[in-house]
């Protein structure tokens, strides 16, 4: 939606979120509507006392009333009397820096003075140079061909 537009983001299909919400039976939906209008929405999954926020966004109408924050504050309170002791905002950039392309997240996720919590990242462990060869020439073709398709929107 807009929100993915102006972060630069890539989205999954709406059949995806659809998928979440079929499957899982702990995944909620919240969305924030202004004069019976929906404008924002997000997706959050309880699992084992923990709320996860997933995905969020709006169309871009009314954003002077922040309608992202109404959906956040509700799935917030969903998840107190789910009986979660803690709610995971689930990735903000490496830093505040205002230049980020991501700094919105970052600005939106701060506002509600959760911890930063830093884990190692991914690692590669290499059990053969042939597999790691392949691995990588795969790699490099799945981002050129996301490259390619981003191209053709």
């Amino acid at each position: 939606g807009a929100s993915a537009a102006r972060q630069g983001i890539r989205l999954p299909p709406e059949s995806y979120y659809q998928l979440l919400l079929d499957r899982l039976p702990d995944a909620r939906s919240y969305v924030a509507s202004v004069d019976g209008a929906a404008v924002a929405a997000m997706l959050v999954i309880f699992f084992a006392g923990r709320g996860y926020y997933m995905f969020s966004g709006s169309n871009g109408e009314h954003r002077e009333l922040k309608p992202v924050y109404a959906a956040k504050w509700a799935a917030i309170q969903a998840a107190i009397k789910a009986g979660c002791g803690d709610y995971d905002l689930w990735g903000v950039p490496p830093s505040p820096d205002r230049d980020h392309p991501w700094y919105g997240l970052w600005e939106f996720k701060s506002g509600f003075n959760g911890g930063l919590v830093e884990y190692v990242g991914c690692w590669d462990l290499i059990l053969g140079d042939l597999r790691h060869g392949v691995g990588e020439a795969t790699e490099r073709a799945r981002r050129r061909l996301g490259r390619l398709l981003r191209r053709g929107d």
